[in-house]
């Protein structure tokens, strides 16, 4: 699938209400050089609904994301995923996000890499114009994993990540995200998570028609089958909402010169950092933080 004006493939189906899973598969593609002439939000492979599967595919050269996911309990397994992200910045080539309710999902056992984003760099004021650039090097800048707006629940699994300008994987204010035996090279800001749930975002946790509460109250969530599958998502709005806690990163292997997390006004009590291992090829002090 190559040279199309939006979206590639749009994968959708399963029950989201009784979280019955579609079983749709998406596996053995050549996607690339899509979005031609929409040029942002028409990935690659788009999923949504519940219970979907995207596998071995080849996905490379778009100008924003290439992998986007709404809804629960999808896998993605074993892609292959370069040079995605051509012309924008503050985005990932896989991108989700400003949902309580999609969780369950998996990435796990996928190639990243040589995503390095395009945008506003630094004003040149002797020529008086703005200068853009790429690799972004500054927030917000282009990642692979963009885990946006209070989403979580990810599990990113043994994934390997290697020339990335920016960052790696980015988690804006969610939770209970485990991102473990993956393996950095290279990579920026391998992992960032921040608090804006605690910050600028808390007037959007607070309005009754705002997305986040609008998309949970369309579920019943503190209901079976939801409180059985996401027992942690039947008391959100009474357990420190929009507060970022419970994330886990655990058992990966950091190799590069550049500073490795970006953890943005987080508590070091509300997230798990244990059992990594950090190497630094030029044998200079590395800085984590």
């Amino acid at each position: 699938v190559y040279e199309v004006g939006g979206a590639g493939i749009q994968l959708g189906g399963g029950d989201r209400g009784t979280i019955a899973p579609g079983r749709n598969v998406a596996e053995n593609n050549h996607i690339h050089h899509v979005s031609r002439m929409v040029h942002t939000y028409t990935p690659a492979v788009q999923v949504s609904g519940c219970g979907n599967l995207v596998r071995h595919n080849l996905i490379h050269d778009g100008p924003h994301m290439v992998l986007g996911v709404s809804g629960n309990d999808h896998l993605f397994e074993y892609n292959h995923i370069h040079h995605a992200m051509h012309i924008s910045s503050h985005g990932g080539a896989f991108y989700c996000g400003r949902d309580f309710t999609a969780r369950g999902n998996v990435v796990r056992y996928n190639r990243f890499h040589d995503i390095n984003g395009y945008g506003f760099d630094h004003v040149d004021n002797d020529r008086g114009v703005f200068v853009y650039s790429t690799p972004v090097r500054r927030l917000p800048g282009a990642f692979g994993i963009h885990m946006d707006d209070q989403i979580g629940d990810f599990k990113i699994h043994g994934n390997l990540f290697y020339r990335f300008g920016h960052g790696v994987t980015r988690g804006g204010g969610g939770r209970d995200t485990v991102i473990e035996n993956n393996v950095f090279v290279d990579a920026g800001w391998s992992i960032h998570i921040d608090s804006r749930g605690m910050g600028w975002q808390k007037e959007h946790l607070a309005n009754p028609k705002g997305t986040l509460n609008r998309r949970l109250d369309a579920i019943a969530y503190q209901k079976p089958p939801w409180s059985t599958r996401y027992p942690e998502l039947v008391d959100i709005r009474r357990d420190r909402l929009g507060e970022p806690v419970d994330n886990v990163l655990r058992r990966n292997l950091f190799v590069q010169n550049t500073r490795l997390f970006s953890i943005n006004r987080v508590p070091r009590d509300r997230f798990t950092c244990d059992q990594n291992l950090f190497w630094r090829p030029d044998g200079q002090p590395m800085a984590l933080y």
